[in-house]
């Protein structure tokens, strides 16, 4: 019970900050919280870097981001990565990644969307033709 009630919570913040973090431009990733404090892009990588080391220990599955963690959880000191326009778009594509395969599996789990049926193979066909 006080697992599911954990999850339950995680998922809901979670959510917050996918609805908090989505209303801003590619600008205001990169404006300063407060003068000399980090950016709002760092603070994204890092939640999404946290919550990705947390699936296998939450038997939620593999992690699905590591790259993540030089950046915003080992190194995080290391903002001048943030100033290189092809590892910041590498961060970026990894985060709407993660953030859409989040909203994706959350919905399928309220039942909200249906899961895909799955493809017919080549092999399948054949079955059913003979």
């Amino acid at each position: 019970m006080f697992v599911k009630m954990g999850l339950q919570a995680w998922e809901i913040n979670t959510k917050r900050a996918t609805a908090l973090f989505s209303g801003f431009t590619d600008e205001g990733l990169f404006q300063e919280i407060a003068p000399g404090k980090n950016r709002v892009i760092y603070l994204l990588g890092h939640l999404t870097a946290v919550h990705d080391r947390m699936l296998p220990l939450l038997g939620l599955g593999e992690r699905l981001y590591p790259q993540l963690d030089e950046a915003f959880i080992s190194n995080p000191d290391e903002e001048i990565k943030l100033k290189d326009d092809a590892f910041v778009t590498k961060v970026i594509e990894a985060l709407t990644r993660a953030v859409i395969r989040y909203k994706t599996d959350y919905e399928t789990r309220i039942g909200v969307i249906r899961p895909p049926a799955p493809t017919p193979t080549a092999s399948t066909d054949k079955k059913a033709g003979t």
